[in-house]
């Protein structure tokens, strides 16, 4: 449980590569930072997950078989930045559930590998996040939609998914 604002600029500015052989839960009303180059690298299908008012800031980090999770009002701007997937693996990229809408622009998810056709980018329940300029990529689903999602999608890039949205 952490509160305040969380910078992982200044936790270690010299540590830009980050391997993630577990899953992290960040709550208690934090602001989180993520600054430019940072790259996380998951050791199995681990997730980041920012929940109870938790504000995330991400500009130009890369994800490799990350995923992220915005549940419980959780908020946000993630922007410039790659989700890669190259695992035989459905996890999506992204979830956003309930009241949790950040915003998301000039990302790219993509699939590589055993996980073309097969990795998920986004999975939404009952949110309404923005999805802007962002490119999706060999993807099974681009964007899935649950439970009454309402995303706001404006020129994004849609390219060999097996399904861009899904229902």
């Amino acid at each position: 449980n952490a509160a305040g604002t969380l910078n992982l600029g200044h936790l270690d500015t010299t540590q830009t590569a980050w391997v993630m052989d577990q899953n992290y839960s960040i709550y208690g009303s934090p602001i989180l930072i993520i600054p430019p180059g940072t790259v996380f690298t998951a050791t199995s299908r681990n997730w980041f997950d920012f929940r109870d008012n938790t504000v995330v800031n991400i500009n130009g980090a890369t994800f490799n078989n990350v995923r992220v999770s915005f549940p419980n009002q959780s908020s946000g701007t993630v922007q410039g930045s790659t989700f890669t997937s190259d695992r035989n693996d459905y996890s999506p990229h992204i979830r956003v559930a309930g009241t949790g809408n950040p915003s998301f622009d000039n990302n790219v998810f993509t699939a590589t590998g055993a996980a073309i056709g097969v990795s998920d980018g986004f999975v939404l329940t009952g949110s309404s996040p923005s999805i802007t300029n962002s490119d999706f990529e060999h993807l099974r689903r681009a964007i899935w939609l649950e439970s009454g999602a309402a995303p706001t999608l404006l020129n994004n890039t849609f390219t060999n998914n097996v399904a861009d949205s899904y229902p």
